[in-house]
């Protein structure tokens, strides 16, 4: 039988393919609440706020797990992509220049974070 962990992995993947981010960002709660150190948890979460505009939640989100797990350039990619989302949205330039400044900070690992950037593209595509 599903336990309540096993049932909400299951919900919030059936959310994300069906892009249905309310209801991704319920289950990923849920999961953040029960496996706080299970980083995915804090990338679904931070998805599912920011496709429903919710950029500034999104951030939050984003800063409290680059927290817990500081050494995941995941958090990083993910921060520029919202920040240059909300400043597509929103059409402002210093969201824009926030994007650039994060960009820069991530050059010195190399190559190494655009195939992150890679990973978490093709997991919520």
């Amino acid at each position: 039988p599903d336990t309540p962990v096993t049932a909400d992995v299951r919900a919030l993947e059936q959310a994300l393919h069906q892009e249905d981010w309310p209801r991704a960002e319920l289950h990923a709660r849920r999961l953040v609440e029960s496996h706080p150190h299970y980083s995915d948890n804090h990338l679904w979460l931070a998805r599912a706020l920011q496709m429903q505009g919710r950029w500034k939640d999104a951030l939050a989100a984003v800063h409290k797990a680059k927290e817990a797990h500081p050494r995941d350039p995941r958090f990083a990619i993910l921060e520029i992509e919202i920040e240059m989302d909300r400043a597509s949205h929103m059409r402002e330039s210093a969201g824009f220049q926030r994007a650039l400044e994060l960009l820069e900070q991530l050059a010195p690992l190399g190559a190494e974070w655009s195939l992150d950037l890679l990973r978490v593209d093709a997991h919520f595509a």
